[in-house]
């Protein structure tokens, strides 16, 4: 019986914090009105500066923002808030997916 409500806390506290995740990036995106990369999601909205080889992030504090970030891009994809589309990176020729507000 504790084991569901553990389940149930812990689902509902992944939720809160999707939605958090979820809501500054819609509004950065819909401030900007410009797609942009879950890299550069990352560094401008969140201050998570990843290197360049390899994009591996510095701490186990990034690595849980980089994951609840992705969440988010999902959720608000699924929700249809925001599109996301593959754009080439002109310097490297590789297909990046990019994200931008919908209307």
């Amino acid at each position: 019986m504790s084991q569901k409500k553990n389940e149930k806390k812990v689902r509902s506290s992944y939720q809160i914090i999707a939605a958090r995740y979820a809501n500054k990036i819609e509004s950065f995106l819909r401030r900007e009105n410009q797609p942009y990369s879950e890299r550069r999601i990352a560094n401008l909205v969140f201050n998570i500066a990843l290197t360049k080889g390899g994009n591996i992030p510095t701490s186990k504090k990034d690595i849980r923002a980089l994951s609840n970030i992705r969440n988010a891009l999902k959720i608000l994809v699924k929700e249809k808030k925001i599109i996301e589309s593959l754009i080439e990176d002109p310097k490297t020729r590789e297909q990046v997916m990019h994200y931008s507000i919908v209307g």
